[in-house]
């Protein structure tokens, strides 16, 4: 017991003394380093430019006012500071020297009492082209004769831009000491600098902060990976993340500036739970850890004592959070956010539109602590509509994109109480009033518009943007009349915030100048974007400006029913897929240059779902860290980010890491493809953060079997994320994303291993992708649901195509997919690539052999033929069939892509049996010269030229729009015959399409004439039953003529022909028109035309029905013989009769 308890204590000291360590530099073995040259009192460190350099001392660039070269102390050439880049950014120095190459500078250090020269050395910031770079070397020497050299042989050549290094030497024992700077070649725009040279008693320069290898060695020697258990191990973790993301020297800097600043790293390092929120905080926006820092120091001095406020926030998601633990989540993502210049949108450089850490800070703290953020209340005064339960629940990475609010500090608290009094106005929109669309009309914005700047305008802007007085609600005021002053820190007791009005002389651009008033301003979709973050930024809504094509829109934070957080779109037009934003994104997951293969807003929702399990995250990017302290030993590595993964599977760091230590490991194929399978199972709800992790082990993989397998799981894990259904929560809390994302990645992926297309360059052949080109394969394909499978093998030369017979392509089917799978690979369905096969096409009902015409209607270049019994098809496109005589004709659609053939259908012709005395007219000499009405609906094309195109599945319908009933316009139709034939009868069919629809004529009129003016009737069909029957009507008599005149009643509102055949009579000589001779007739006799008796033709009675009046011209007088029994009637003369026929219609 009493050993568990000096364990305890003798950690809990070893922690704090690394904690104090890392500030004071009194690190564990540096006890007792001291030089016992240095005396007591002896300043810490002697500059180089403090110091005289021996006259025999040379370098580059000598003139008359430089004898010996240019040799400067803390200044260059263009008397600026010396300036170098350490650890990614550019410092300047107080304190160097500037040595023109070639240059040898000497010292004497003969009883200096230091220990080490130190200094940073590279090429200054100053110089910009001409210079190749240089290199550094440093010397000791007792006797200036022979020197020692102390640094590498062979150095880095340090050229513009690049990182500068730093040098440490132990001088213990030298008495001089020489400098010289190599121009790598040619002595041009040489400015090397060696920056805060010095002579000091510590190797690293100081100790004020501890390098990284130092905490590798404290973590190492614990021998223990126990984060979720050793409080000591995560501290020292966490301590060497923030030195390697801060930079060692960086911190050094920054301690050294003040001592708030070192208040500051004393505090955050020594506070366990304050520095795990910071680096789970992720990095500041900018990267600027150093402005980051500095923000924060600031924060920290102003408001510190917020830091000990334990009251609760009575949080519905968070019930244990404090205020003060609020408060330092709103400090950090503060300063991490204001790396950079913060402020509106509008003239960001303007003074009145710029954002104050401290201020927007003390703004946010008010905003909450008065309630600002509760919208509407039930009838009990508890919040109904609220975001101050959501405020009070974010986390750091959440609050960013509030504290990030691109709008000045002084309009902040004016727009939460203008949104709150449109609010108050209509509480029942509180949803909308919370977006910019009610507030925005959209209309090219003018911020200069004299409008807002005119005095006689002022009252009535200050009016139309005035707020609720919450001391007064029945009352208003007005926006420039609105002042808060609120409670400050430390520097500034309070602030007082009041909008800032511009003038004529001096326009002031606010973001009120954006929203609806008399005048019609207003902006675009940018502008109604960036208010829109204003507006939701100010009301603890998380939300920022995202790119689309052509478009702004904004993604914006909220909550479901669990707690859990998710992020929508608003003013969208593009969607998921096409949304991106070049700043910093959520975790910084989609900002890596692997990660930006598509549009990268989708990485929101990976990176928000690993953040709703917050403490799996916090546990699982701690492991990431702690992998980092083992670079080298990847064994341990693969351990820790295994770990990670355990803890949390869809951390994108870890699994970034993992592949990155296979790849160090130089790992066999099959555990690449072993990890494939892990990624697209776990991470099948985030499609494209899935894909771009396997692009990242796509270049590792160099088998042909690998890729294959590779091809194959991306494929599947695609589709399966296409699929997602929305209750799959368990794999992403937005499925329906998942889906967009995935369909639109297959669209625009290579997944394919192989093709096959019916037709085309390869038609019937598989053909294996680009990607295999100039590679040996072995494999195999079934086209039996694989039942059997047939085996191929390629040359790494030749093409890689396989040819399937006729009688293999007659096996590929809809229900017979083709199914690939390399030999070598396990036989298992996850190995399977398929080529879809799709459904075979239907022949439509639409053909129609016409055994008149001796064709197939309806035929295209899609079909193909051959005659029952044949064994080759042929292409409509190269040949049709030859239908005249006794024969059947096979047609069927043929293949296409991944279509199969269509089912065959077959058409009988029979040999024409036409006399001469009633020859068939081919439509090809057919058209229509006039109609009553045809349709004029587009989408219903049944034309009047479709009567006579010889297809019986086409007709000619009547106006849609027009009732022949009420219209008093009988329905016709006049075909017109190229030359003059003597007609010797017609067919006609009428199409119902509709079995509610009568469309069918009660009685029908035929009549010829030679000028299309002057018509003889013919035949007059009365009583017609309702059917589409073929009529044939044959005239007892041709008659001469080149017009054929067809007339309807109807039983119905409308009518249709779907087809008329003419006859001529080819026995006469069609020369002569004047009918003259036997055929003349006078129509007298007994079928004299007075229709007297029963069967008379007035149609009195139920079955009258208005029908045609013409008579016949000239002195062929017509005589109507009604056939009741059989529903058709005849009309003959004298020397002409016709006989109507009615027969099934052939279809």
């Amino acid at each position: 017991m009493l050993n568990g308890i000096k364990k305890q204590i003798i950690c809990i000291l070893t922690a704090f003394i690394v904690f104090a360590s890392l500030i004071t530099g009194v690190a564990l073995q540096n006890f007792g380093n001291l030089s016992a040259l240095a005396a007591a009192g002896q300043p810490e460190c002697r500059y180089l430019s403090d110091m005289d350099y021996e006259p025999e001392s040379k370098a580059g660039w000598v003139d008359s006012n430089y004898p010996q070269g240019r040799i400067l102390k803390d200044t260059t050439v263009n008397n600026t500071k010396i300036s170098v880049k350490i650890e990614g950014a550019w410092y300047n120095f107080d304190k160097g020297m500037f040595t023109h190459a070639t240059a040898n500078v000497y010292y004497n250090i003969e009883n200096c009492g230091y220990r080490y020269f130190t200094a940073y050395v590279g090429l200054d910031k100053t110089i910009t082209k001409n210079s190749n770079g240089v290199k550094f070397f440093v010397y000791t020497s007792n006797d200036k004769t022979n020197w020692t050299l102390q640094t590498a042989e062979n150095p880095n050549v340090l050229t513009i831009g690049a990182e500068a290094e730093f040098l440490s030497v132990d001088i213990s024992g030298a008495k001089y000491l020489r400098l010289h700077v190599d121009p790598n070649g040619v002595d041009r725009g040489d400015y090397a600098v060696w920056a805060d040279a010095k002579l000091t008693n510590s190797p690293s320069g100081d100790d004020t902060v501890q390098s990284t290898d130092y905490y590798d060695e404290l973590i190492k020697a614990k021998n223990s990976t126990d984060l979720e258990n050793d409080r000591e191990l995560e501290s020292l973790v966490l301590q060497r993340e923030f030195v390697r993301r801060v930079g060692q020297y960086a911190l050094k800097r920054f301690t050294s500036e003040s001592e708030d600043n070192k208040a500051l790293l004393n505090w955050l390092l020594n506070d366990l739970d304050a520095l795990r929120e910071f680096m789970i905080g992720g990095a500041p926006g900018y990267g600027n850890y150093y402005n980051s820092l500095t923000v924060l120091s600031n924060l920290y001095r102003n408001y510190k004592s917020d830091l000990n406020n334990t009251e609760l926030l009575h949080n519905t998601w968070k019930p244990d959070r404090t205020y003060g633990e609020l408060y330092r989540t709103m400090m950090f993502s503060i300063a991490l956010t204001h790396d950079v210049e913060v402020g509106s949108w509008l003239q960001k450089n303007r003074v009145e539109n710029q954002s104050d850490p401290l201020r927007r800070y003390a703004i946010y703290r008010y905003l909450y602590t008065t309630g600002r953020f509760i919208a509407t209340t039930k009838e009990d005064g508890t919040p109904d509509f609220e975001t101050q339960n959501l405020f009070g629940s974010l986390n750091v990475e959440e609050m960013r994109w509030i504290m990030y609010n691109i709008i000045d500090d002084e309009s902040i608290i004016w727009l939460n109480d203008y949104v709150q009094t449109k609010i108050n106005a209509a509480p029942k929109s509180v949803g909308g009033l919370h977006t910019p669309h009610p507030y925005i009309a959209y209309t090219d914005p003018n911020y200069n518009n004299p409008v807002f700047y005119s005095e006689e305008n002022k009252d009535y802007f200050n009016e139309l943007f005035a707020v609720d007085d919450r001391e007064n609600p029945e009352q208003k005021i007005g926006m420039w009349d609105t002042s808060y002053t609120i409670p400050g820190g430390v520097d500034n007791e309070t602030y007082t915030l009041q909008v800032s009005r511009g003038t004529e002389s001096d326009k002031l651009q606010k973001v009120w100048m954006n929203f609806r008033n008399k005048f019609g301003t207003g902006c675009v979709c940018g502008g109604i974007s960036k208010s829109g973050t204003n507006i939701r930024g100010v009301r603890g809504i998380p939300c920022t400006v995202i790119g689309q094509p052509g478009h702004a829109a904004m993604l914006y934070y909220s909550k479901n029913t669990d707690g859990k957080g998710l992020w929508r779109i608003d003013n969208d037009v593009s969607g998921w897929t096409l949304s991106t934003k070049n700043e910093r994104h959520l975790l910084g997951w989609g900002n890596e240059r692997w990660q930006r293969t598509h549009a990268t807003i989708v990485y929101f929702n990976l990176a928000q779902d690993a953040l709703n399990d917050y403490d799996k995250y916090v546990k699982a990017e701690e492991y990431v860290m702690l992998a980092k302290v083992f670079e080298g030993d990847t064994t341990k590595q693969e351990e820790l980010y295994e770990k990670a993964l355990s803890i949390q599977p869809i951390n994108l760091d870890a699994w970034y890491g993992l592949i990155k230590t296979y790849e160090a490991k130089n790992v066999a194929q099959d555990k690449y493809i072993g990890l494939i399978k892990r990624i697209t199972d776990t991470m099948v709800g985030y499609p494209l953060p899935m894909i771009d992790l396997l692009g990242v082990i796509e270049p590792l993989l160099d088998s042909t079997e690998s890729i294959y397998q590779f091809t194959v799981l991306k494929n599947k894990a695609l589709t399966a994320s296409s699929v997602l259904p929305n209750t799959a929560t368990d794999k992403t809390l937005q499925p329906a994303v998942a889906r967009v994302e995935a369909l639109f990645l297959l669209g625009d992926a290579d997944t394919a291993i192989a093709d096959f297309s019916f037709d085309g360059e390869n038609a019937g052949a598989i053909v294996w992708a680009e990607r295999f080109d100039n590679a040996g394969i072995r494999w195999k394909y079934s086209l039996n649901n694989k039942k059997t499978w047939k085996e191929v093998s390629f040359t790494a030369e030749e093409p890689h195509v396989h040819k399937l017979t006729a009688a293999e392509l007659a096996n590929v089917t809809e229900e017979n997919d083709i199914y690939i799978l390399i030999v070598g690979i396990p036989d298992k369905e996850e190995n399977y690539f398929k080529i879809d096969i799709s459904s075979k096409p239907a022949v439509p009902n639409t053909l129609y052999a016409n055994d008149n015409e001796n064709k197939i209607l309806g035929i295209d270049e899609r079909y193909e033929w051959k005659y029952s019994g044949a064994e080759n098809w042929t292409s409509y496109s190269e040949a049709a069939p030859d239908c005249s005589g006794d024969k059947t004709v096979e047609v069927r659609i043929k293949a296409s892509g991944d279509n199969p053939p269509s089912d065959v259908k077959s058409f009988e012709f029979t040999k024409d049996k036409d006399s001469d005395t009633r020859k068939y007219v081919s439509v090809s000499h057919l058209t229509v010269e006039g109609f009553s009405s045809q349709s004029n609906d587009p989408k219903r094309p049944n034309y009047a030229v479709n009567a006579i195109d010889g297809n019986i599945n086409t007709y000619w319908h009547t106006d849609y729009t027009q009732n022949i009933l009420t219209s008093g316009n009988n329905p016709y139709l006049i075909i017109k015959i190229d030359t003059p034939k003597y007609v010797s009868g017609l067919d006609l069919v009428q199409y119902q399409y509709n079995p509610n629809i009568n469309i069918f004529a009660k009685n029908i009129k035929v009549s010829v004439s030679e000028d299309g003016e002057n018509w003889t009737q013919v035949a007059l069909l009365q009583n017609l039953e309702a059917a589409d029957d073929l009529k044939t009507i044959t005239f007892n008599e041709s008659i001469y003529g080149q017009y054929v005149k067809i007339e309807m009643d109807t039983y119905g509102i409308f009518s249709t022909v779907s087809m008329v055949n003419i006859y001529e009579d080819a026995t006469k000589n069609t020369n002569t028109g004047d009918n003259t001779g036997d055929n003349t007739g006078d129509n007298s006799g007994d079928n004299t035309g007075d229709n007297s008796g029963d069967n008379t033709g007035d149609n009195t009675g139920d079955n009258t029905g208005d029908q045609p009046q013409d008579t016949p011209k000239g002195n062929k007088t017509a005589v109507i013989i009604t056939c009741v029994a059989i529903g058709v009637a005849v009309v003959a003369g004298a020397a002409a009769a016709a006989v109507i026929i009615i027969k099934r219609r052939k279809s």
